[in-house]
């Protein structure tokens, strides 16, 4: 039973996904399903109707809905670290599959869930385009925005493991070429949608055979080199966290979990609660402090009424609850983010391409990026900076390819592209990890500030380039929404 869980699980997610859709239909307006030639019916009208209206939100109530986003970012992090990792881990511990394995596949899907319930959601319900620019937005910051923040958060220069970062920027490259082949006519088949699957599978095998791999890759690095540095072996790169972060999550965790999740269980039980709730009357974090335990004491109680934490000995046991309750509240917190960067977007009439690729992306990345520079801050920038870009090559193959694969073979037709710029933001991502490859190797592996501003320069320059490209700046790429003027 244990081996079906964690598919079950996630086609439990896509059929709250999908009931949530066909329930957001009725709220729909009279003669928004007439479509028009010239232009796109807006998103907004896919979901229930705003407690206020534009104007409102334009004198200032759009704040509500940015808070309301940012609050479901915090409950997606709270849920991924503190219950749907430590589940999975339990998942891989009963089905006796190795640490690293683990990490690089099955924590690192469980990471990549709320992209793929911003794109369930944008390909069943609103059937536009914010769930690509969320998972497009999203490789861009866990390639060049986690770099930035980790290398100007180093104290000193940290030596990068070469073998995972080549690795998977070489699966990456390959990734994307594949995509944009894929949504360069603006259309995705089910055969498709069936090669980025197949995709997906190849890269579990690869994880799978990674030592053997990393033993030719030296084998080729040591006929073509003659520096012993360049030699160096990678080794394992060890986390000191006591345990996992509160309220972050972060890919290929597994293993960081799971060693110390057997040492800490006994003492978390104890020490948990006290944690929750004894800080708002300690002065160790001040006014900050106190605020950030009022802000959180909300989801922190309703996580602890309605998910069992699995980290606990005494519950361990019932860890699938803990996954499926998971799978709810990671969909019911992707709805409600997709339902506010909607509406948001709708008020300042941004295409929901644009919003995808900045407010969601760089929202649903916050908790593994802080999680990157707190590592980065030990010393250790290997793991967040080489594994970020794995994750990303996970959100296009399972985030994308899985929804639309449903999709295409529920309809019999393809999945639509609204904007013809997407095509070419893959492209330019594509050469964007070429130049991010051979930035960190004309630094010669090092990570520090200077790595970190050069990745913030570049990924200014895409962010300011694709928004301008699906604004129709350059040349028309984006449809206009039916009512804006």
């Amino acid at each position: 039973m244990l081996k079906y869980i964690y598919s079950v699980g996630i086609g439990a997610l896509l059929l709250v996904q999908i009931s949530l859709a066909q329930n957001s239909t009725s709220f729909d307006v009279n003669g928004q399903n007439d479509k028009k030639k010239n232009c796109t019916d807006p998103g907004i009208h896919d979901f229930p109707d705003d407690l206020f209206t534009e104007r409102q939100r334009e004198q200032g109530a759009v704040l509500f809905h940015f808070f309301m986003a940012f609050y479901c970012f915090t409950l997606l992090a709270f849920v991924c670290n503190d219950y749907f990792l430590p589940a999975v881990d339990h998942i891989c511990t009963d089905l006796k599959i190795s640490q690293d394995v683990a990490g690089a596949t099955f924590m690192a899907m469980a990471t990549s869930v709320p992209e793929l319930s911003v794109n369930v959601i944008s390909t069943f319900i609103t059937e536009n385009d914010l769930g690509m620019g969320t998972v497009v937005g999203s490789a861009v910051f866990n390639t060049l925005g986690v770099a930035a923040c980790s290398g100007l958060a180093a104290t000193q220069v940290i030596k990068l493991s070469w073998w995972p970062l080549t690795r998977d920027s070489s699966i990456y490259i390959v990734v994307l070429c594949t995509l944009i082949v894929v949504v360069w006519d603006e259309e995705v088949r089910w055969y498709e949608a069936t090669v980025l699957i197949l995709l997906y599978l190849i890269y579990f095998i690869l994880m799978f055979a990674n030592t053997q791999l990393h033993k030719g890759a030296k084998k080729v690095v040591k006929t073509f080199s003659t520096s012993k540095q360049d030699l160096q072996d990678v080794k394992s790169v060890s986390c000191h966290l006591e345990v996992p972060l509160e309220g972050t999550y972060r890919p290929h965790a597994g293993s960081v979990i799971r060693a110390k999740l057997s040492a800490t269980e006994v003492e978390s039980t104890v020490e948990k609660p006290k944690s929750y709730f004894s800080t708002l009357s300690s002065s160790k974090g001040g006014t900050l402090m106190k605020i950030w335990w009022l802000f959180k004491l909300p989801i922190v109680l309703v996580l602890f009424i309605t998910v069992p934490d699995c980290r606990h000995r005494a519950v361990r046991r019932l860890y699938p609850l803990t996954f499926l309750m998971c799978v709810v509240w990671i969909g019911i917190a992707a709805y409600i983010i997709s339902w506010m960067i909607t509406v948001i977007g709708d008020t300042f009439e941004i295409p929901d391409s644009v919003m995808g690729m900045t407010l969601s992306a760089i929202g649903g990345c916050l908790p593994e990026t802080i999680a990157s520079v707190i590592l980065v801050r030990q010393g250790e920038g290997s793991m967040g900076i080489s594994n970020s870009i794995g994750a990303s090559t996970l959100d296009i193959l399972m985030c994308l390819g899985l929804p639309w694969l449903i999709k295409t073979l529920m309809h019999n037709e393809p999945v639509k592209i609204i904007s013809s710029g997407m095509s070419y933001n893959c492209l330019a991502l594509l050469g964007l990890i070429i130049v991010f490859y051979l930035v960190v190797l004309l630094f010669r592996f090092h990570l520090s500030r200077r790595l970190g501003v050069t990745c913030l320069v570049l990924y200014a320059i895409y962010i300011v380039f694709a928004v301008l490209e699906e604004m129709n700046t350059f040349f028309f790429v984006n449809p206009p929404i039916c009512g804006w003027e």
